[in-house]
C-alpha cells in the first residue's frame, strides 16, 4: 500500500497493466486485505483507469480501519 490519497486507498502493483493483469491482481490483493475470497471482490468502475471502484460482497463488514491503518 502506498497510502491514502484524496479519500482513496493508493496501491502499487507489480502486475503490468496489460491484458487485465493489473486489475486481476488488484482484486486478489484487496480480497486478501479484507479477508474474503477473490470472487467476492468485483471491479465496478475504472477497468482502464487509474481510479477504480470495487464492490466487496461479504456477510460481515470488512474491517476497513485495519486495512487503512498505517496507510496514511
Amino acid at each position: 500500500m502506498a497510502g491514502l490519497y484524496q479519500d482513496r486507498l493508493k496501491l502499487k502493483l507489480a502486475a503490468p497493466a496489460v491484458d487485465d493483469k493489473a486489475n486481476r491482481e488488484l482484486v486478489r490483493f484487496v480480497a486478501s486485505l479484507v479477508g474474503v475470497r477473490a470472487s467476492a471482490v468485483r471491479l465496478e468502475q475504472g477497468r482502464a483507469s487509474r481510479k477504480k471502484t470495487l464492490c466487496i460482497e461479504s456477510d460481515a463488514e470488512p474491517d476497513f480501519d485495519a486495512v487503512t491503518h498505517g496507510a496514511g
